[in-house]
């Protein structure tokens, strides 16, 4: 397996233990609005928990975009690689 490969694969990987990592953050995620003794520490919990949310959500779009975009390049590269050299004969 060629280095831009293995490239490849860890930015996929990453991708992946990004998303599982914020399905663990979200499972505490709690969407009811409280009213009420405690509103405000509820309230509070609830704000810290979604602006991690967005912050992760924004760190998933560009790794989603770095690893699409690397994938496109490599595949556009080995592509072009293959038309330059011709066709294998056996």
């Amino acid at each position: 397996m060629s280095i831009p490969m293995m490239v490849l694969l860890l930015l996929v990987l990453a991708t992946c233990a990004m998303f599982a990592y914020r399905k663990f953050v979200a499972r505490e995620e709690d969407d009811l609005v409280h009213l009420g003794e405690g509103s405000m520490q509820h309230a509070a919990k609830q704000e810290a928990l979604a602006r991690t949310l967005i912050q992760l959500d924004r760190f998933a779009k560009i790794l989603i975009a770095v690893t699409v975009l690397y994938g496109l390049g490599l595949g556009a590269t080995l592509i072009y690689q293959t038309l330059q050299n011709g066709p294998a004969t056996s």
